[in-house]
């Protein structure tokens, strides 16, 4: 009996030191999840104030995690906000997105201020990332000046330069160390704003305007006489294309200013086109508007991003150019109606919106300049038919023009195709027995 009672209490004793344990290991956990929370929240938050609305998609994108992990994180706010007793909520709407129901700033900067961990975040949104960005900027970056600028220790700065140097790696850019000076980048300058471009697309434009060190009245001033260009040339686009233009056109003023020209691109221009005439005036404003004398290659830099991004007033040769696409459209039509079983020949608007798309899309198709499309994800996982639709009709223009659609171009097709289906719940369409 003894022998039992000791065992029984050596076990209770190692029982109580295990929940021990384990409620410091979650409590851990619980602190890290916290700091991980705040630092998402007040992007969800940025971009909400920004865009009033968005998706969930689009959020997991610019947070770089699960669709999963931003509901939790927006349970959380409310849960947040519940016990402050604060009005403000953010909510998801059928047909509308992620969304304020109430919004006070007062409570958002209380929320935000009260916390040390999201006013450091504020105050640094990613250190690799503007790591990154000051060495693109300069022509060498010492490590100790790096870790004394952003306070940190030289070993955690050495793990940011490895992850950038893996970074910089998949598009053709190199860091090489020269002793005595520091780190340099080579690369070909295309490659280099290629880069910037795509790391900041995604992001708000005050972070971009941040990581681009652009001076806030240049930065409006130039914005606004784009937007004068647009109109004087009743050029239509859409507001996510002026907003990509608009960036486009900063990272090439801060690499101009820094005297470095865009390289020669191999493609075929059409000097007569109306993408180019507004590319030369885009950039003969710029030059204007800097002084500073600028080569013909940064006009084909920016005629290369608007090609097939804009629409303009019908002519005879446009007209030529939209029966072609017609035909085309015509035989895309006739594949979905074969495989899939689905006639959507007397569809008049998925017709016509196929025909407006895929005529600008082959001219972007032309350049490898394709869009951006920022709920890709959220496409191809809410809707498996139409997007295995426009696959198919992918591989057919691939076969047909020798080009290859990427994902984002096969996802906005997939958005006109689920239009149609939901169409076709209203109004049958023939199925083919």
């Amino acid at each position: 009996m003894i022998k039992v009672r000791k065992i029984q209490s050596e076990n209770f004793h190692n029982i109580h030191l295990f929940k021990k344990l384990n409620n410091f290991l979650l409590n851990i956990k619980y602190k890290w999840r916290k700091i991980m929370n705040i630092k998402r929240i007040n992007l969800i938050v940025n971009t909400l104030i920004k865009n009033k609305q968005t998706t969930l998609n689009q959020l997991s994108l610019i947070c770089d995690v699960s669709v999963k992990t931003i509901q939790n994180d927006i349970a959380d706010f409310n849960d947040e906000m519940k016990r402050k007793k604060f009005k403000t909520r953010i909510v998801s709407k059928s047909r509308i997105g992620i969304k304020f129901e109430m919004f006070s700033s007062e409570e958002i900067k209380e929320l935000f201020m009260n916390d040390e961990t999201s006013l450091a975040y504020l105050n640094k949104h990613n250190e690799k990332l503007e790591i990154s960005f000051d060495l693109l900027r300069n022509k060498y970056t010492k490590i100790e000046d790096l870790s004394h600028d952003y306070l940190l220790s030289r070993s955690k700065v050495s793990e940011y330069i490895q992850e950038i140097k893996e970074e910089f790696s998949k598009y053709d850019i190199h860091l090489k160390n020269k002793p005595h000076y520091g780190l340099q980048v080579v690369s070909e300058e295309n490659k280099i704003r290629e880069y910037i471009y795509k790391k900041l697309v995604l992001l708000d434009y005050v972070i971009q305007k941040n990581l681009l060190k652009v001076n806030e009245g240049e930065f409006t001033e130039l914005n606004e006489r784009i937007v004068v260009l647009i109109k004087n040339y009743k050029l239509s686009m859409t507001d996510e294309i002026i907003e990509q233009l608009f960036l486009y056109v900063h990272i090439m003023t801060i690499r101009l200013k820094k005297h470095c020209f865009a390289e020669n691109v191999n493609i075929e221009i059409d000097k007569s086109s109306i993408e180019y005439t507004f590319a030369n005036k885009v950039v003969k404003e710029i030059s204007v508007f800097f002084d500073q004398s600028i080569p013909d290659t940064e006009i084909v830099w920016i005629y290369k991003f608007i090609l097939g991004k804009v629409r303009v007033e019908k002519t005879e040769n446009n007209s030529i150019e939209l029966q072609k696409v017609a035909d085309l459209v015509e035989q895309i039509l006739n594949i979905i109606k074969t495989k899939y079983r689905f006639d959507f020949s007397d569809d008049i608007t998925l017709y016509t919106s196929l025909v407006l798309h895929l005529s600008v899309l082959i001219k972007r198709a032309k350049t490898n300049e394709y869009s951006i499309n920022p709920v890709k994800d959220e496409i191809k996982r809410g809707y498996p038919l139409p997007y295995d639709m426009a696959v198919e009709t992918a591989l057919y223009l691939n076969k047909v023009l020798g080009t290859e659609l990427n994902e984002d171009e096969i996802s906005y097709i997939a958005v006109y195709l689920h239009l149609a289906l939901e169409r076709s719940k209203r109004k049958p369409v023939y199925k083919k027995n």
